[in-house]
């Protein structure tokens, strides 16, 4: 057990730049204005598929998202039962294996 939190810190940087502008897409969770499930509980999956287009540079279209995130709720289901809440484990194990990125 660490003896006080100090053993425990990552090491930060002192001095983080003022702001980052990233030209990621933006969506939100039911671009379509659909809240009904799946896109009521996909959250983790509207972030991976964010990132992982903002990280592969290529355009993503609203239907091409939505389509994204149905897969991720079948492959969710199919790998741990639900696609509601998941884990940050979870969610990583899902982004690494869905884009291997």
């Amino acid at each position: 057990m660490p003896e006080q939190i100090s053993d425990v810190m990552l090491d930060i940087p002192t001095d983080p730049p003022e702001d980052v502008l990233l030209d990621i897409p933006f969506y939100t969770q039911a671009p379509d204005g659909d809240r009904n499930q799946p896109r009521q509980d996909a959250c983790e999956e509207a972030s991976i598929i964010l990132a992982a287009y903002g990280l592969s540079n290529v355009s993503l279209s609203k239907e091409k998202y939505v389509q994204e995130i149905l897969h991720l709720v079948q492959l969710q289901n199919k790998m741990f039962g639900s696609y509601i809440d998941t884990t940050i484990s979870e969610t990583k194990e899902l982004y690494d294996i869905y884009y291997g990125i």
